[in-house]
């Protein structure tokens, strides 16, 4: 067998730390590989290995402005890239072709390169999130944020550190339903809210956010599309029970809704006292649904669950969305014969 290296750079969005962490590496061992995640020793570390990228190379570490504080060491750099190296073996001769792509030779070589990249993804990954959750730098980002590659990462004989081959960041392209489009009713009804300047709604704001963690991100943030979509149920519900509530019901249902928010009851209890509608018992595969909703929302909340399982058929933001449609059309009248 031949010990092989996969070394990927990545982005930290500058992370903070004090110079003598500069040359910092960690080493571990996942899936049964050895790891390595390394800082910049220097500003031209990681950096001056920049290749064929479209904007020119930056260095590794930076200065930056500070407070001074007494009776603190205040000296600060920011790091903005760090290596992530995975260390595996392969059937991979020792000798190099001049194409490292052809053939038996290419096979190999790519199938390690590919293990070690999702090996080093999903390390890069978790040091951000650990770094995000660790520190008070709010601008690394959301901690669900996906690394972002630095250049190409490079396939390497570990022995004497010869160059295999070396790929960028994997491209990929995504075909999404043409209904996504707005069309011109949507955005003329936009005018007399401008005009207005009206302000969205809450409820439609978390339900918009749901979506953008729940399917926007390369890596998306299921936890958190789990609680806003969640969030966005109850806010929109209350609200709709506010709006609708006969004027001799409104007492009764202010008491009510300061004692309970759990969506099932406000949904189906609450919702046929007061308004003689309930989701329960015009669409019960509906409200199935807004109870796992619920239920993983009360996981993460509760008992700390960081993967909600199991996973929502379609996703929580589509589930608030079909609700949210029950909701504009639960007080229509039948247009069925009699």
């Amino acid at each position: 067998m031949t010990a092989l290296e996969v070394r990927v750079r990545y982005f930290t969005h500058d992370v903070w730390v004090h110079p003598s962490l500069l040359g910092w590496a960690g080493t571990f061992t996942r899936d049964d590989k050895q790891v390595e995640v390394r800082l910049p020793a220097d500003p031209e570390e990681f950096a001056r290995e920049h290749s064929q990228q479209a904007e020119p190379p930056g260095p590794s570490v930076v200065g930056v402005p500070t407070i001074t504080e007494p009776n603190w060491d205040n000296e600060t750099v920011a790091v903005r890239l760090f290596l992530v190296t995975v260390q595996l073996d392969s059937e991979l001769p020792t000798n190099r072709p001049d194409n490292p792509f052809d053939g038996r030779y290419g096979e190999l070589a790519g199938a390690a390169h590919h293990q070690g990249q999702q090996i080093c993804d999903q390390v890069a990954q978790d040091f951000l999130r650990w770094l995000r959750a660790s520190s008070r730098q709010p601008w690394l980002g959301l901690s669900a944020a996906p690394p972002q590659q630095y250049g190409r990462g490079g396939l390497y004989y570990a022995v004497t550190g010869q160059g295999i081959l070396g790929m960028g960041p994997e491209q990929s392209l995504t075909f999404r339903s043409s209904r996504l489009r707005l069309e011109q009713d949507v955005l003329d009804s936009l005018v007399g809210k401008l005009a207005g300047q009206e302000v969205v709604p809450v409820a439609q704001a978390l339900l918009a956010d749901a979506w953008h963690l729940g399917e926007g991100p390369e890596v998306p943030d299921a936890e958190r599309a789990v609680l806003l979509a969640a969030i966005a149920c109850e806010v929109r519900t209350q609200e709709f029970l506010r709006e609708h509530v006969p004027t001799d019901r409104k007492a009764l249902l202010e008491v009510t809704l300061r004692r309970t928010s759990t969506l099932a009851v406000l949904l189906h209890d609450v919702f046929q006292a007061a308004l003689d509608v309930s989701l329960k018992v015009t669409d019960r595969t509906l409200y199935k649904r807004i109870e796992d909703l619920t239920r993983q929302r009360n996981n993460i909340v509760h008992e700390g669950h960081s993967q909600p399982t199991p996973k929502i058929s379609g996703g929580p933001a589509l589930v608030a969305s079909d609700l949210f449609a029950w909701l504009n059309s639960c007080l229509a009248p039948p247009t069925g014969p009699p």
